[in-house]
C-alpha cells in the first residue's frame, strides 16, 4: 500500500504549487530501446484516453523492444489489433546487435516486447510465436532503406503478438512488474521514476487543489423523464378512466475528473494494489411528480433515464477504466386514494474526492449541501386510506475496469441517491380532501366528515461507492464505502381532523453543509492484512501515537474522566481508542493474533498445563486450570466478533478463580474459542450451543453453570438465550431441564446500529469511539435479514422477547461504565430485563469505560475499580447457592 500511496501522492499532489494545467513530463523516450529490463509508456496527447504513464520492469532477458529504437522496421502491423501476426526486419547491419536482443538468451517466444506507437492497441505484447516466414518480400519504400551494402536483402522475421500475459511462464522469465498512474487532468498523471516518499505522503490527499480544470467536458442535463405510467379503463357504471403516473424533471450539472493507480505484475498477471480516484462537483435539481386516481401497487424497479459515456483512461490490453454517467429512477407506490404530489429534491456536491477501494489514512472527502425541499400534496376522495409512495432519482458514475488482457473485470459505481417518501394513514366516515404546500406553509382541507390519521413526508440522500465483482481479491461485490447518508423529515402531522392542519409548523430543510467522510469497507473483515496495511498500522503506532499520548498526559489533570485514573490507565485507554479508531479490521486482526495462540502463550507463562476440549465446528473450550465437572464459569470473550481474547482478560479470570478458591468455592473457567469474522451468524451461536451441550455431557448440571460475556461476548450470551426462547432454524435446539445458575454481562453490545446521546457525548472519553462501533456493527450485520438481526441486537428485539428469561437463567448481572459510548443502549436494555426478571441487577460505574474491570488488569493496577469486588461477590453468591443444592 505504500507504493500505491506514493503513486496517489504524485497523482494528486504534484499540482499544488501551481494550480494551472501544465505540460506533461514524458517518461517514455522513443529514441532509447528497452534493453535494461525497464520500460515506460505514455498515453498519447489525444485527450480521448486521458493522461497517464506506465512502467514495467523485470529481467532484461524477459523484456525486449521491436521499435525503431531497437533497430526494427515492422511490416503489416495493424494499429487496432490486440492479437496479430506481423513481419519485421532489422534496419541495417549496424543495428544487428540491437536487433539480436529480441532473440538472445530465452529466444523471442515468451518475451514481453514494447511496440511502436501505431502498432497494435496495446503498448506491450507477448510474443506467442516467432518464426521465419515464407514471405520474404519487402514493400518498396522499406526495401530502399534497409538493403545491405552488399546488395543482399536481410532476413524477414515473423511474430505472433497478443496480450495473453497469463500464458507467460514466470519460472522462465522471472516476474515482470507493472505500475500505472493516470488522470483525466493534464500534468497529474504522476511520475514513476522518482524515489518513493515516506508512507505519510498519502495523508496530504485532501490538500488537492480544487481549482484545477479537468479535460472531461462538463455535463449539463435538463430534461423531463417518465418513470412509469399505468392506466385502466373501467366500464362502470359509471364508466371512467383510472391512471397512476410518475414523472421526474431533472436539471443537473456535473464536473467529473478521474484518476487511477495500480501496482502488480504482468508475469504472472496480477494486480496487488489498485485504486481509482474520482473528483466531483455537482448540482441536482429534480422535481418528482406522482398523480393518480386508481387503487393499486406499482413498482418500476430501477430504470435508466439517461446515460452518456465519458472519456476515460485506456492502456489497451493492460488496464482500461471507462466511465459512464447515468441518471437512474425508481418509484414504488401503494395507492388507494386520489393523490397529486410534487416534491423537490435538490442538493450540491462540492469538492468531493473519492478513492475506491479506500487507502488507510487517506479519506474520501467533500461536502453535501441539501437545499430547501418544498413538497406539495393533495388527496381527495374517500380518504380512509393507507397510501405510501417512494421515488428515487439517482445520478450514478460507473467505472468499468478491465485489467491485464481481460483476466479481471469489474464495475465500480458511485451512487448519489436522492429519494422522497410520503405515507398517508387516514381514516374517515365520509368524503374528505385536503392539500399541503410546504413552501408557503399553506395547508387547507375540505371534509364532510371527521378524518383522523397521520401524514408523514421526508426526503433523504444516500451516497455510496461499491463494486459488482471480484477484482484480484482487492475488492469484490461486498466492498462498500458509505460517503453520506441522512434522511430529513419534511413534516409529520397527526390530526384529529383534516381541516385542523391549518397553521401546522413545517420545518425547513435549510441544513448546514454536511462533511462527507469515507468509512471502512465490509471487505476489511474478509481479507488478511496486506504488507502495506501492516506498514500502515506500524506508522500509526510509531509516528502518530506518541504525540497523541503526550498530549493526553498533559491534559489529563483537566479531563473529567482521565484525572481519576493512573497515568498507566490514561495511556492504555487512549492507545486503544486511537488505534481502534484509525485501523481497519484487517490491521487489528493482524496485530492481535488468535485466541488459541494467546491461550498457549499465557498458560506457558503461568506454568499451567493446557487443557483443551474439542467441540467440533471449529470450536473448542480452553480451560484456565484443570477442567471441572462440579462448577463452571463458561466465558464468551468480546472483540466485535473479529478480535481474539487478550491475555489480560485471562489474568482477570484467574483472579476470579483464585478468589473463589480462597472462599473454598472453587469453580472452573472454560473459555469458548469461537470462529471470528468472516464467519457470521449463526456460526457463533451454533458453537455456543455445542459448548453447553459438551459441558452437560460431562455431568455438569445446569444449576452449576454460570455464563459470562463482555461486549460481543455478552452479545453472544444473549444470542444463546434468545435461541433457547425463540429457536433459530437450522441451529440445534437447546432444551433446558432447569435454568442456568447465572449470567454476567459486562458492557454488553446490545445495539450494533445505535447512535444515542452517549455515543456522541462519550466519544473520546471511552476506549472505543462512535466511528469504530458503527463500522464494526455494520460489518457484523452485513447481509442479515431483520429477523436475524433481533438475535444480535437485544435492545431492538420486541419488548416481550426476554419475558420468559427467568426460565432460562436464575440470576442476571449487567454492568456498564458511565463514560462509555454504549451506556444509553445498555441502560435501556437493563431496564427492560429488570422489568421481566426479578433476579436481574444492573450497576453503572461512575466514570467507568467500556469493559472497565479488564483495563485494571491490563495496566496491573494494585487498586482495582469498584466493579471488580462486586463481580467477585456475585460469582461467590452463585457458588454458595450451587453448593447448597448438591
Amino acid at each position: 500500500m505504500m507504493l500505491l500511496t506514493f503513486l496517489f501522492s504524485l497523482l494528486l499532489l504534484s499540482p499544488i504549487a501551481d494550480a494551472r494545467p501544465r505540460g506533461r513530463r514524458r517518461l517514455n523516450d522513443w529514441k532509447k530501446p528497452c534493453f535494461k529490463g525497464e520500460c515506460f509508456y505514455d498515453l498519447p496527447d489525444t485527450g480521448r484516453r486521458g493522461y497517464g504513464s506506465l512502467k514495467i520492469w523485470g529481467s532484461p532477458n524477459a523484456i525486449s523492444d521491436i521499435t525503431s529504437a531497437a533497430g526494427w522496421t515492422l511490416i503489416g502491423c495493424s494499429p487496432g489489433a490486440l492479437m496479430q501476426d506481423i513481419r519485421l526486419v532489422c534496419n541495417s547491419e549496424a543495428d544487428e546487435a540491437r536487433c539480436n536482443h529480441l532473440y538472445r538468451s530465452l529466444g523471442a517466444t515468451g518475451k514481453l516486447v514494447r511496440l511502436p506507437e501505431n502498432c497494435g492497441k496495446s503498448a506491450f505484447a507477448r510474443v506467442a510465436r516467432a518464426w521465419v516466414p515464407k514471405d520474404q518480400s519487402l514493400p518498396a519504400d522499406v526495401a530502399r532503406r534497409i538493403v545491405r551494402r552488399s546488395g543482399v536483402q536481410p532476413l524477414v522475421m515473423a511474430l505472433t503478438l497478443d496480450t495473453n500475459f497469463a500464458a507467460m511462464d514466470s519460472a522462465v522469465t522471472g516476474p515482470v512488474s507493472i505500475a500505472i498512474s493516470g488522470s483525466t487532468i493534464p500534468g497529474m498523471e504522476g511520475n514513476l521514476t522518482v524515489t518513493p516518499p515516506t508512507p505519510t505522503a498519502g495523508a496530504e490527499f485532501n490538500n488537492f487543489d480544487e481549482s484545477i480544470t479537468t479535460k472531461l467536458p462538463p455535463l449539463d442535463i435538463s430534461q423531463d423523464f417518465p418513470i412509469f405510467s399505468q392506466s385502466l379503463s373501467c366500464p362502470g357504471p359509471p364508466a371512467f378512466d383510472a391512471a397512476l403516473r410518475a414523472d421526474a424533471n431533472v436539471n443537473a450539472h456535473a464536473d467529473i475528473s478521474l484518476g487511477l493507480a495500480a501496482v502488480g505484475t504482468l508475469v504472472p498477471p496480477e494486480l496487488t494494489e489498485f485504486a481509482a480516484f474520482v473528483g466531483l462537483d455537482a448540482q441536482l435539481q429534480a422535481t418528482l411528480s406522482l398523480l393518480g386516481n386508481v387503487a393499486g401497487r406499482a413498482d418500476t424497479g430501477q430504470i435508466t433515464l439517461y446515460q452518456i459515456g465519458l472519456p476515460g483512461l485506456d492502456f489497451p490490453g493492460l488496464l482500461t477504466v471507462g466511465p459512464t454517467f447515468k441518471i437512474l429512477g425508481q418509484a414504488t407506490a401503494d395507492v388507494d386514494v386520489g393523490v397529486d404530489m410534487k416534491v423537490d429534491l435538490s442538493y450540491t456536491v462540492s469538492g468531493a474526492k473519492i478513492i475506491f477501494p479506500p487507502i488507510p489514512d487517506t479519506t474520501s472527502t467533500g461536502f453535501f449541501n441539501p437545499v430547501t425541499a418544498p413538497l406539495k400534496l393533495s388527496v381527495s376522495g374517500d380518504i380512509t386510506s393507507t397510501t405510501t409512495a417512494v421515488a428515487h432519482i439517482i445520478p450514478r458514475i460507473d467505472l468499468g475496469v478491465t485489467a491485464l488482457g481481460g483476466i479481471a473485470k469489474a464495475s465500480v459505481f458511485i451512487n448519489l441517491d436522492a429519494h422522497a417518501s410520503v405515507r398517508l394513514d387516514l381514516n374517515a366516515t365520509g368524503k374528505a380532501g385536503g392539500s399541503i404546500e410546504t413552501r408557503t406553509g399553506e395547508i387547507t382541507g375540505d371534509a364532510s366528515a371527521g378524518v383522523n390519521g397521520c401524514v408523514t413526508a421526508g426526503v433523504g440522500l444516500d451516497s455510496n461507492v461499491g463494486a459488482d465483482a471480484t477484482f484480484f481479491g482487492l475488492f469484490d461485490a461486498t466492498t462498500s464505502v458509505s460517503l453520506f447518508e441522512k434522511d430529513w423529515e419534511l413534516f409529520q402531522v397527526i390530526k384529529p381532523s383534516f381541516s385542523a392542519l391549518a397553521g401546522c409548523n413545517v420545518p425547513s430543510l435549510n441544513a448546514q453543509p454536511c462533511r462527507m467522510v469515507s468509512t471502512h469497507t465490509t471487505q476489511d473483515a474478509l481479507e488478511n492484512a496486506t504488507f502495506f496495511e501492516k506498514a500502515g498500522l506500524v506508522a500509526i503506532v510509531v509516528f502518530r501515537l506518541p504525540f497523541v499520548l503526550g498530549w493526553t498526559l498533559l491534559t489529563s489533570p483537566f479531563h473529567l474522566v482521565n484525572r481519576r485514573k493512573s497515568w498507566k490507565r490514561v495511556l492504555a485507554d487512549k492507545t486503544f481508542y486511537h488505534v481502534s479508531r484509525h485501523a481497519n479490521i484487517n490491521q487489528l486482526k493482524w496485530a492481535t493474533g488468535g485466541t488459541r495462540e494467546m491461550y498457549e502463550a499465557w498458560m506457558k507463562g503461568q506454568k499451567l498445563p493446557m487443557v483443551v476440549d474439542e467441540l467440533g465446528e471449529n470450536a473448542r473450550l480452553l480451560w484456565i486450570g484443570p477442567s471441572r465437572t462440579d462448577r463452571v464459569i463458561l466465558y464468551f470473550h468480546g472483540g466485535a466478533y473479529f478480535l481474539p481474547m487478550a491475555d489480560y482478560v485471562a489474568d482477570f479470570w484467574k483472579y476470579v478463580m483464585d478468589d473463589l478458591k480462597g472462599r473454598e468455592q472453587e469453580s472452573g473457567v472454560a473459555i469458548l474459542q469461537y470462529s471470528l469474522l468472516p464467519a457470521t451468524f449463526p456460526t457463533q451461536l451454533k458453537q455456543a450451543v455445542l459448548a453447553v451441550q459438551h459441558l452437560l455431557s460431562t455431568g455438569i448440571q445446569l444449576q452449576d453453570i454460570q455464563i459470562a460475556g463482555d461486549s460481543a461476548g455478552g452479545n453472544l450470551a444473549l444470542m444463546l438465550f434468545s435461541h433457547i426462547l425463540h429457536p433459530v432454524p437450522d441451529v440445534p435446539r437447546l432444551t433446558l431441564s432447569a435454568p442456568f445458575r447465572g449470567v454476567y454481562l459486562m458492557s454488553p453490545w446490545v445495539s450494533l446500529t445505535g447512535e444515542t446521546g452517549s455515543m456522541i457525548t462519550n466519544d473520546g472519553h471511552d476506549v472505543i469511539g462512535i466511528d469504530s462501533l458503527k463500522y464494526w456493527g455494520r460489518v457484523v450485520l452485513q447481509g442479515l435479514t431483520d429477523a436475524q438481526r433481533r438475535y444480535l441486537e437485544a435492545l431492538h428485539a420486541p419488548d416481550d422477547w426476554f419475558k420468559e428469561l427467568k426460565t432460562v437463567v436464575e440470576r442476571v448481572l449487567v454492568t456498564a461504565g458511565d463514560a462509555e459510548c454504549l451506556r444509553d443502549e445498555i441502560v435501556s436494555f437493563a431496564e427492560n430485563i429488570c422489568k421481566h426478571h426479578d433476579g436481574a441487577r444492573f450497576v453503572l460505574q461512575k466514570y467507568g469505560v467500556h469493559n472497565d474491570p479488564f483495563s485494571d488488569f491490563l495496566t496491573r493496577e494494585k487498586k482495582k475499580g469498584e466493579l471488580t469486588p462486586l463481580i467477585l461477590e456475585w460469582f461467590a453468591e452463585g457458588s454458595i447457592s450451587s453448593l447448597g443444592q448438591l
